[in-house]
């Protein structure tokens, strides 16, 4: 899904924003992002950038570049040129925030989530986790399980990263009865790849007092080597 909306976001930037040259030197860089030649591509891309001050998607793949090399700040810089020539793409938006969220810019990447829901009333599920995601770093739990909750409005079938998170954050409400709800959901939809849930499910039912089932969970954490598990079973269920 993510390669398709990189795909379509590509193919409608390129249609009106790039010229020839620059265009070539774009598509050396993308074949040097493919060998994971990142310092190269991000050349190339400088080389576009010189031929044609206002080429997009230049700007929007040596951001991609840099984010390889775990530049945020660099990328945020060229997310924020590519929104200076096409300020209507509610997709660089959400680039931008994400990029602020990964710096614990949590602030700027609010208020570029909040920018795509103003632009697109009906954003993918994705937008309001990632708010989510930043309104559970400010400790704002409330905000972030409505958020939680409109993303899996959106998609409720396939999203175990909401679940699990909108489950962390009722955690810090302290409540375990809805937290746990949501550790099983996500667990029911990824079973073997969610030691975390596991972990904290265990840890809630400790909380209510169950402890057989809380001991059960972290079993299964320990199953899938999560070593936290293996030092409370010891402490509590043996």
């Amino acid at each position: 899904m993510k390669k398709i909306f990189l795909i379509l976001f590509i193919i409608h930037t390129a249609l009106y924003c790039e010229s020839q040259t620059s265009w070539e030197f774009i598509l050396l860089g993308s074949e040097k992002d493919k060998l994971k030649d990142f310092q190269g591509a991000i050349l190339d891309y400088n080389q576009a950038i010189k031929i044609s001050p206002d080429s997009c998607l230049a700007y929007l793949f040596r951001a991609f570049s840099k984010q390889s090399i775990h530049d945020n700040t660099g990328a945020i810089d060229d997310y924020s040129k590519f929104i200076e020539i096409s300020p209507k793409n509610e997709d660089a938006y959400y680039l931008r925030g994400t990029a602020k969220l990964l710096i614990k810019d949590y602030q700027g990447a609010m208020r570029d989530y909040n920018k795509v829901i103003e632009m697109f009333p009906h954003p993918e599920n994705k937008v309001y986790l990632s708010r989510g995601n930043v309104k559970y770093e400010l400790q704002d739990y409330r905000g972030a399980i409505a958020d939680y909750t409109k993303a899996i409005e959106i998609d409720p079938n396939n999203l175990e990263e909401a679940y699990f998170t909108r489950g962390r954050a009722k955690d810090k409400l302290q409540d375990y009865i809805g937290a746990i709800s949501d550790y099983t959901k996500a667990i029911e939809i990824d079973p073997n790849n969610l030691k975390e849930a596991y972990f904290k499910r265990g840890l809630d039912r400790m909380a209510l007092k169950e402890k057989d089932s809380g001991c059960l969970d972290f079993s299964k954490a320990g199953e899938l080597e999560d070593t936290q598990a293996y030092d409370l079973i010891k402490k509590f269920c043996q």
